[in-house]
Order: C-alpha cells, then sequence, then structure tokens
C-alpha cells in the first residue's frame, strides 16, 4: 500500500480516508479519522494546534510495528503520544497520531526483589504511583502532570518533578527499553561494555540494531571533548540529544539517547524503570521571604543539608491559592516568595536532625528570610504539597485585560548557585517589556517554571513573545544553563537548541537524527529543525 503524502486542507479528505482505510485493514486497534476526532488530537497542552491526518489507538506491539512500516513505506509523519500533557508541542503534527493510552497502559511486570518494573507506555504516572505504593516502593520523577502524563512521554521528555534534587530525572532511572526504529524493525536496549565479546558479537551480525550502535558509538567517542565542553552543566536537561550519558567508562546505553527525544528516533513500546523504596519518614518547612531574589540567595544554604525536595512558589501565586486554602490568609503581607523544603529518611531521627540543621540555618541567614514555618503532620505535609502541585492550575485561572500566563519561556534551568543571579535579571527583562510574570520552580535544582502574562491576540504581545524568548534563552545560556529542564523542546524551543550547544554539536544531533531516521518521519520538526 503506497499513497503519496496528503496536504492536510479539506479538497484531501479522500487521501485522509484512504490512508484510515488502509490502516484499519492492516491493525486491530482503533483508527479515529472523523474531522472532530482529529481535531481533539491537534492540540495538546501548548499554545499550538495542528490537525492530524488520523489517530491510531493501538491494542499491540504489532499494531505499532504495522502502522510504523506503513508510515515508513509511504513516508507519512509518525507522531507518538501519551497523555498529551506536553507544554511545548512535542505530541502534535501532521501526519499519523499514535495514542497509547487507550490500550497499551499495562504493568508488565513489578519485581521488588530486583527493584524494577516493567511497563507499556500509555500507563498514567499516578496509576503507576499507586501500584507501587502497594509494594512500598516508588519510581522517583515526579512531575506535576502526573496524573495527566503517561509513562512514555515522561521518557520522551526526561520528566523530572520536584525530587530530582536528591533522586535524579528519568533518565536515571531506565534501565532498558523496547523500541521500534523507522523501518518497523524492533529492539531491545541495554548496556553494552564496548571492550566486552558481547559487543564484538553484535556488530558481527550486520544488521540495522548493530549498524545504528556502531556508528553512534564512533561520532560519540569521536567528540567526547566537544560533547562535554559544549553540554550544559545542570542537574535537569531534556534540550536537544542527551550524547554527554550515551558512552560513559566503555559502557554504551543507547536507552540514554531515546529518554529527551521526543520520539524523533524511535517509538517506545515498553519501559524497565529502576524503583526504590519508600523513604519511611519525611517532614516539611516553608522559609518565607519578602523578596524572590533573597529566595534564590537562600537555596546554596539549604542544600546543604540534603533536601528530598527544595521548591520555590512566588506571591502573585500564593494569592490565586488562598481560595483553596484559607489557611494561607495567615501569610505576611509583605510576602513575595516561600520555599517549600521536604526531607525524608528511613529513620525518624535522620530528619529530625535534617530539620534541625534547617533552623540553625535559619538563624544564620534571617537577613534573607522573614520566617520559618514546619511540618511533621501527614495531613498539613499534603495540603501543602498540593498547594505546589497545582501551582499550575491556579496559573490558568490568571486573566487580566486579556492576558494570561504564557508557557514559552517556562522551564529554564541554571546551576543553583545561579539562580538568584537568573531571578534578578529575568525580573530586569520583564520590567523592560512591561510584562508581568508568575514564577514558581524546582529551587533545588536551578529550575524556573517563570509564565509572563500576555495577550496572544493582541500583535505587539505577539512580537513580545518571540523578544522575550531571545532574551531569556541568551540569558540562560549565557549563565551556562539550559533552555528546557524537564518539559522538552518540542516547536516552541527547538530552533533555540543550536544557541545551546553551538553550531557542532548540533550538527552531531542533526547526524544522529539522519542515523536513526533517514525518512525523518518520526515526529519531524522537533529536535532537528531549519524553520
Amino acid at each position: 500500500m503506497t499513497v503519496n503524502l496528503p496536504v492536510v486542507n479539506n479538497s484531501y479528505k479522500h487521501d485522509i480516508d484512504h490512508i484510515s482505510s488502509d490502516l484499519s485493514q492492516l491493525i486491530d486497534g482503533d483508527i479515529l479519522s472523523k474531522e472532530w476526532e482529529r481535531s481533539i488530537y491537534s492540540t495538546d497542552a501548548s499554545p499550538y494546534e495542528i490537525m492530524p491526518l488520523c489517530v491510531v489507538l493501538p491494542k499491540s506491539n504489532e499494531d505499532v510495528i504495522k502502522t510504523v512500516k506503513y508510515a515508513s513505506e509511504n513516508r507519512i509523519p509518525i507522531i507518538a503520544r501519551g497523555g498529551g500533557s506536553g507544554l511545548a508541542g512535542q505530541a502534535i503534527g501532521a501526519g499519523i497520531i499514535i495514542d497509547f493510552s487507550k490500550y497499551m497502559n499495562e504493568i508488565k511486570e513489578i519485581n521488588t526483589e530486583n527493584n524494577y518494573v516493567i511497563v507499556q507506555p500509555g500507563i498514567f504516572k499516578s496509576v503507576l504511583d499507586q501500584k507501587l505504593k502497594k509494594k512500598n516502593k516508588f519510581l522517583p520523577p515526579d512531575p506535576s502532570s502526573s496524573d495527566m502524563c503517561t509513562a512514555g512521554g515522561m521518557i520522551a521528555n526526561n520528566s523530572c518533578g520536584a525530587h530530582t534534587v536528591k533522586y535524579g530525572s528519568t533518565i536515571d532511572f531506565v534501565e532498558s527499553l523496547l523500541i521500534v526504529l523507522h523501518n518497523g524493525d524492533v529492539i531491545r536496549t541495554k548496556p553494552f561494555d564496548v571492550k566486552s565479546n558481547d559487543w564484538n558479537k553484535l556488530l558481527e551480525t550486520k544488521n540495522l540494531e548493530s549498524e545504528l550502535y556502531s556508528k553512534i558509538v564512533n561520532l560519540v567517542d569521536n567528540n567526547h571533548d566537544l560533547i562535554i565542553k559544549k553540554t550544559p552543566k545542570v542537574t535537569k536537561n531534556s534540550s536537544g540529544y542527551r550524547l554527554e550519558q550515551v558512552l560513559k567508562n566503555n559502557i554504551f546505553d543507547v536507552s540514554k539517547l531515546f529518554v529527551s527525544s521526543e520520539g524523533t528516533l524511535g517509538i517506545v513500546l515498553e519501559i524497565k524503570f529502576r524503583i526504590v523504596d519508600i523513604p519511611k519518614y519525611k517532614n516539611l518547612a516553608l522559609l518565607q521571604f519578602d523578596d524572590l531574589t533573597k529566595a534564590g540567595k537562600a537555596v546554596m544554604h539549604i542544600l546543604k543539608i540534603g533536601p528530598s525536595a527544595l521548591e520555590i512558589i512566588d506571591a502573585k501565586i500564593l494569592k490565586m491559592a488562598q481560595a483553596s486554602y484559607p489557611e494561607l490568609k495567615r501569610f505576611p503581607k509583605n510576602l513575595q516568595a516561600v520555599l517549600l523544603i521536604e526531607f525524608d529518611h528511613s529513620k525518624k531521627d535522620g530528619v529530625d536532625k535534617q530539620m534541625q540543621s534547617l533552623k540553625l540555618k535559619f538563624k544564620k541567614i534571617n537577613n534573607l528570610a522573614i520566617d520559618l514555618e514546619t511540618f511533621s503532620n501527614p495531613i498539613d505535609m499534603k495540603t501543602i504539597w498540593s498547594l505546589r502541585k497545582k501551582s499550575l492550575l491556579f496559573t490558568y485561572k490568571v486573566r487580566i485585560d486579556n492576558k494570561r500566563p504564557q508557557s514559552f519561556v517556562e522551564d529554564i534551568v541554571v546551576t543553583p548557585n545561579k539562580l538568584a543571579t537568573l531571578i534578578t535579571h529575568l525580573n530586569k527583562i520583564y520590567k523592560k517589556y512591561e510584562v508581568d510574570a508568575m514564577v514558581y520552580g524546582h529551587a533545588g535544582d536551578g529550575h524556573l517554571h517563570s509564565r509572563p502574562l500576555l495577550d496572544l491576540t493582541d500583535p505587539t504581545d505577539n512580537q513580545k513573545m518571540i523578544t522575550l524568548a531571545d532574551e531569556i534563552f541568551k540569558l540562560t545560556t549565557k549563565l551556562g544553563g539550559s533552555i528546557t529542564g524537564e518539559h522538552g523542546d518540542g516547536l516552541s524551543r527547538s530552533e533555540y537548541i543550536k544557541s545551546v550547544y553551538g553550531n557542532e554539536v548540533y550538527d552531531l544531533f542533526r547526524e544522529v537524527k539522519n542515523i536513526f531516521d533517514p525518512l525523518n518521519i518520526l515526529n519531524p520538526g522537533k529536535k532537528i529543525t531549519d524553520d
């Protein structure tokens, strides 16, 4: 079955129907091709809208493989989609959308002895959390969108969350992936010692897998120093391809390359995650400030104690939250920001000692902070965490003269010792263009979710959006940071990747894309773009 790639408009309805008909004969899963069905999938949580050709809801690995082969034979773009919670336009495009969330959402195995779980890509993170909790285990990356995001989306974006400061990102917990390549071939990734007999045997097979692995190892090995030099030295990063993680101490792990690749190199069928024990004891503190920059300065003092989470929330969001949380009205009127600080430990005296250390720190840094409040009651801690987790939802309620918080620069990250500098200069940029903004994020990682208020139907504000993006991303890269810590590049930021890594490393990224996707059908226009 071969058809020309249709242009997406009403005059090509027959071609769209033809593709849907072909796929319905090939697979057991559902095909959505009506205009209203495709319209639902034309958007995600970003400001973008692109109508797909059709949507596939696969019921099995074989359905996905057949769909990819069909797309490859007919040069049709194919875009993997999870919960549609992406903020940068990663999961939309003018091609075939594969939505894993309806059918391919199972847990295949939970192994508490060897500490791993195997899941399909469509399982929602909150569902996985519930199942693991019954085994006293958890997968530490915890995006605020856990009720809506899927495991496959977490791989695509290298999802992080509040507890990255202690535990790490998704990339640190992936042990193996089952991947469909651009032509429908399937590989199961695992680490290889490139000095071992197993590696030599793999290369001798002379198949697509060995060809890909050999090319990537050579590319990384030959450009190792350049890659290390140009990669942002931050604890969170989902910008570009993570080449610096692929080959370490002669261990080649191609899984690391697929994490944060946004489905541009292959499509995930199955994930093996490492899991850990749930810490038995936790406590929480709120450190209050009359200035956002002071909160940024306090971060380095607190990191020395070893928090499991260290979050920042500005006063604008706190005021929005007061309607839902009346107890917040006791905050002082001059409050401008809070740091939410969590400690966890396997022993009670462990968290008690950490909290005592924080109280001693507070005495030393009270020229920065104005008050410290501590919580050990689980109900109180759940309420405070709910406030932080709903920060994004609170921003959606804001509307001032048709201006709303926009998400195009919401994911910048620097090293924590530069967070205060980032906040200071960020505020100067917003003041320069007379733009108000809301700020929250993962202070312990130097990671800010910053949302300027703009009316994107206003041409002036539309131009401001472009100008702000240029200046804020330039500031971030000047400070050695990344333009996206956990939300991905997508349509919003792919054109800025070159400014982060430089032309030479971007050319390596382009080569990686060509190696894995020579037809440019896997989520085209994301990561590598000339637009």
